[in-house]
């Protein structure tokens, strides 16, 4: 089920025409020059919570991060004009958009997300860098194959 999670949450992110760049979160951003466009959506599933259905089905409840990561290109301090600073805010209307595009999102084979929190890590100077983390859940039979 990971996988086919993962691939749809690309497909869901390929919508939004600003994105860059997108992968499962190996750490890209820990190196000096991260191998990544921007902006770019780092992924990363976790399955905090699981409890057995049944001896081979459990119900999972998963956590989606999706690590939003874009460059800081303009100023957004006081000072500048206000166009200057919409464009160095535009992370603000992207990170809504993929908000907007997760919120709900679910099918035959996952409960709809629902977003849990959001948040700004500073990783490294120069990229702006936002975290959502949404949780879905889901029965997983694949013990059963």
């Amino acid at each position: 089920m990971e996988e086919i999670l993962y691939e749809l949450i690309l497909e869901k992110l390929d919508e939004i025409k600003e994105i860059k760049f997108s992968d499962l979160d190996f750490g890209q951003l820990m190196v000096e020059v991260p191998p990544i466009g921007y902006p770019a959506v780092l992924v990363s599933i976790d399955y905090p919570t699981t409890n057995n259905i049944s001896r081979l089905i459990q119900e999972v409840r998963a956590t989606i991060k999706l690590t939003i990561v874009t460059k800081a290109i303009t100023e957004t301090n006081s000072l500048a004009s206000k166009e200057i600073r919409s464009q160095g805010l535009e992370f603000l209307r992207l990170r809504q958009k993929v908000y907007k595009k997760f919120q709900g999102f679910g099918n035959e084979e996952f409960y709809p997300f629902e977003r849990k929190s959001m948040r700004n890590e500073m990783l490294r100077q120069g990229l702006k860098t936002t975290v959502i983390h949404f949780e879905t859940s889901f029965h997983d039979d694949s013990s059963n194959s």
